[in-house]
């Protein structure tokens, strides 16, 4: 059997579908047979009935999500802490524009702040 929850979710900035916020979040799934977690990035919107349908962002298609879609379809990662870096250097790049890091982008800042002292 399974148990679910949403651990972290964050919206970037106008990623949208069909006039829907897009979200991207880390979803634990606890198998209480094997006693065991595993943590899988989604990108979903909220329906107005209240559930959440996985979108093609990350999961590969639209769906209802369910374990088996959310254990398929969700990027797989070691730990939650993982699954966040993923979001965040993906959200950086969704709001930048850029394919760079988050570290590329602190570099090129840092880079031109020290040129405009000189």
């Amino acid at each position: 059997m399974y148990k679910g929850k949403m651990i972290y979710t964050t919206h970037p900035k106008d990623y949208k579908t069909n006039a829907n916020d897009i979200h991207l979040g880390v979803y634990g799934i606890f198998n209480t047979e094997k006693v065991l977690w595993t943590y899988h990035v989604i990108s979903y919107y909220n329906k107005a009935n209240g559930t959440i349908c996985l979108t093609e962002d990350i999961c590969g298609r639209y769906v209802d999500a369910t374990y088996e879609y959310i254990k398929s379809s969700g990027k797989k990662f070691d730990t939650i802490e993982d699954g966040r870096k993923f979001i965040e250097e993906y959200k950086v790049k969704w709001e930048t524009g850029s394919n760079n890091t988050t570290q590329e982008i602190r570099d090129k800042k840092i880079d031109e702040l020290l040129d405009e002292e000189q």
